[in-house]
């Protein structure tokens, strides 16, 4: 039962200050200067800050309890706040089609993680932070592709940028 509710707590609380440090991060100059939109880097740190949390707790999980999928979810969800906030940029240069592709696929894997804990977990607290996991993850995922859509969008009307 306790699990379920410091991890709600946890993921809340992640997901606030995750808005707050990547509007920060969003401000700075050489970030206004590189064009990237705003609410993309805002996502990109949210959820990254969120899977330096439950990415490492879930490893632990997997060590402790033999299996936990969120190990691999988190990763593939860290790689595309990675990807989203432009730290690959030197090997994967960020395109509006690559990081639908990316976001959708990393977010996505989260979010049908946290539904499954769902629809297998008996405790009704646990069950209370998959809902609200699978919300948010599904939200970000969403927003991902509003944003590639916005930015496809300006691209398409500005010039041959990319996001």
């Amino acid at each position: 039962r306790m699990a379920g509710a410091l991890a709600s707590c946890v993921l809340v609380a992640c997901i606030g200050v995750g808005i707050a440090v990547g509007d920060r991060v969003a401000r700075r100059e050489d970030i206004v200067a590189s064009g990237k939109p705003r609410n993309l880097v805002v996502l990109s740190v949210a959820t990254g800050l969120a899977c330096c949390v439950f990415w490492p707790w879930a490893v632990a999980n997997y060590v402790r309890q033999g299996f936990d999928l969120g190990a691999y979810t988190f990763a593939l969800a860290f790689g595309a706040s990675l990807y989203g906030g432009g730290a690959l940029d030197r090997c994967a240069p960020l395109t509006t089609e690559a990081y639908r592709v990316v976001a959708v696929t990393g977010y996505g894997a989260v979010a049908a993680n946290y539904l499954l804990g769902l629809a297998v977990v008996p405790d009704p607290t646990f069950r209370a932070y998959c809902l609200l996991g699978a919300l948010a993850w599904s939200s970000a995922a969403v927003v991902a592709v509003l944003i590639a859509r916005e930015g496809g969008a300006q691209r398409r009307a500005v010039d041959s940028r990319l996001l």
